[in-house]
């Protein structure tokens, strides 16, 4: 029986990186400001733009689940660089 997939670690206020889907390499700067399950929301600054847009439902950029017909409009999201091996190692820290 396979693993369900996680939805990595990540709390409110956290900087993240918005993509408009999985394997993109555009994308802009994020702030979680909700957390859901198995999504978040985010608060996305894009190029340009004064004021963020508000995504709600994102999924992050590995979960199988995304299918680009239902989540274009939100797109995805997912660590900045170096942020993942920080994290893990926070966990592991904690663990012992």
């Amino acid at each position: 029986m396979s693993k369900s997939f996680e939805m990595p670690p990540v709390y409110l206020g956290q900087m993240v990186r918005w993509k408009p889907h999985p394997g993109s390499d555009a994308g802009a700067p994020a702030w979680v400001v909700a957390i859901g399950t198995h999504n978040v929301g985010l608060l996305v600054f894009h190029p340009k733009t004064i004021n963020g847009f508000s995504y709600d439902g994102v999924l992050h950029e590995r979960d199988p689940k995304f299918d680009p017909a239902k989540y274009t409009d939100v797109g995805v999201w997912g660590y900045v660089e170096d942020q993942e091996d920080y994290l893990a190692y926070q966990i592991l820290k904690e663990d012992k």
